[in-house]
Order: structure tokens, then sequence, then C-alpha cells
């Protein structure tokens, strides 16, 4: 009969660390794109003027605050992927000691 994932947690340390790894390069890969992306429509910015270049102003703002916001989002999603490992590690330790001490 299959196990119930509901009702079982497995942990595996390395396949943590990998996960952290890998969000930490996709978030420098996007941060990339989105840098070259960027370059490239700032190429024409100086070919507005007057309202138009209020408006491209505008959402350069926007641009770079919701890119700030994506690359903080997973950053912050690495991080506790990192911390839970750890946690998960030292519970994992502290249960192994408490069956050394009734061993």
């Amino acid at each position: 009969m299959a196990e119930d994932p509901l009702n079982s947690l497995k942990v595996n340390y390395a396949h943590l660390d990998d996960i952290a790894e890998q969000i930490r390069v996709r978030r420098t890969l996007l941060e990339q794109q989105m840098e070259a992306a960027w370059r490239e429509v700032k190429k024409v910015d100086q070919a507005w003027q007057g309202e138009a270049k209020e408006m491209f102003n505008a959402i350069d703002k926007q641009w770079h605050a919701r890119a700030t916001e994506i690359k903080e989002q997973l950053q912050k999603i690495q991080t506790l992927v990192q911390e839970g490992r750890g946690n998960y590690r030292a519970t994992d330790l502290k249960a192994a000691s408490l069956f050394q001490q009734l061993g």
C-alpha cells in the first residue's frame, strides 16, 4: 500500500541545499535577464519627450520597484529553505540525542 504523503515527512538535507542553490541560480539569471531587457528599452529612452517621457519615467519606477520586490521575495524563499534545512537538522540531532539517552 502506498504511503500517505499527508501523514509522513521525509527530509533530505542535500535536496534542500540543492533547492536553495537552484533558487539562487535562477534569481541571478532572472536579474541578468531583467537588466538586459531594461537596457534594450532604455536605448529608445532619449527619443521620448514631454508627456511620453514622463510616462516612461513612471513606468521606469514601477519596473524597478517590481523587479526589486521579485528579487527580494526570491531571496527570502532561498533563506527560508536554508533555515528550514538547519532547523530540520537540529531537530533530527536532538531526537537522536534523546534516543541515545534511552539506550
